[in-house]
Parts: structure tokens; C-alpha cells; sequence
């Protein structure tokens, strides 16, 4: 089983680092606009993807002014990072509510399928996980990949975002 889900999460990478490079450019262009700015880029996790605020704040690769949001009051030159699992839940149509009465520009990161409905975001990076990826004795999928592939979709954000300001530092 272990086999089976190395090569499945393998595969489902590399699928989401090919079908996401115009999206991922277009929200590291919008991070990197807060961090030249001196802005502050507030991050907040839903459900399990709560890890990712501390993975973003405070870890090794964390974003340059990136701090967990708690009903802070924003700036102009603020961002709003949120990873979801779900674009249609309550608390991400409250946030994206609240930002967007702020005019705060907001990257989302969604693990599964938004189903197709309009979410205010000005950057939407759709993971499209909706189960699990080895099959167990009794059919069922199991081993679901939404942290996993959130957090590599996290580094490659970081990683493009920090290109961006080292060019325009340059």
C-alpha cells in the first residue's frame, strides 16, 4: 500500500505543478506586491489546513511579513492568504466577505473542487482533491492528500513569490 501511494501522490504533484503556472505566478505577483510594500500578508487556515499558518509563519520558509490572521485590521498594502478545503463553507465566504469589503486582494488555496460558483478571490489555485488516493480491502479510497499537496502548493507559491522580489529588488 505504501508503494501504491508514493506513486499516487507522485503523480498528483506533478499534476498540480503542470496545471497551475499561470495561477500560481499571478498569486505570487500578488504576495510579492505586499512584501515590497512593507504590507502585511495574513494567512489563515480552515479545517485541517490550519497546519499551513504555522508552516507559513513560522517555519523555515516562511513568508517575509506573514502573520496568522485574527481580525486584524488591514492596510492597503495588505494580502490575505487562505488555504480551504472548501470554497462554499461558511467560514471561506465570511473571509473573502470580509476582505472584500476591505478591498484586501485574497490568494485562495483550495483543496478540493469549488464546484464551479463564483468565489471573490483574485487568485484561486484549485487542488481538485476529493478522495483519497490507495484503495483498501473494502474499496474504499483511502490516504486523502490535502495537506500534503496544499503544503507543496505553499512551497512553490513561496518559491515563485521570492523570485518575483529578488527581480524587482534587483
Amino acid at each position: 500500500m505504501d508503494k501504491i501511494y508514493t506513486t499516487q501522490l507522485i503523480g498528483l504533484l506533478k499534476k498540480i505543478n503542470d496545471t497551475q503556472p499561470d495561477e500560481l505566478e499571478n498569486a505570487a505577483r500578488l504576495l510579492s506586491q505586499s512584501i515590497m510594500a512593507n504590507g502585511t500578508i495574513y494567512v489563515k487556515g480552515i479545517a485541517e489546513l490550519k497546519a499551513l499558518e504555522y508552516a507559513t509563519t513560522a517555519s523555515f520558509e516562511s513568508l517575509p511579513n506573514g502573520v496568522i490572521y485574527s481580525k486584524q485590521s488591514f492596510s492597503s498594502t495588505d494580502r490575505f492568504l487562505l488555504f480551504s478545503p472548501d470554497a462554499s463553507d461558511s467560514e471561506t465566504k465570511e473571509l473573502l466577505k470580509v476582505c472584500n469589503e476591505e478591498s484586501v486582494p485574497v490568494v485562495l488555496i483550495v483543496t478540493g473542487a469549488y464546484g464551479g460558483s463564483e468565489v471573490d478571490a483574485d487568485s484561486l489555485i484549485e487542488l481538485g482533491l476529493t478522495k483519497g488516493l490507495t484503495p483498501n480491502e473494502q474499496g474504499e479510497r483511502v490516504g486523502h492528500p490535502g495537506l500534503i499537496a496544499t503544503l507543496f502548493m505553499y512551497n512553490q507559491l513561496y518559491l515563485n513569490t521570492l523570485d518575483i522580489v529578488n527581480e524587482l529588488k534587483d
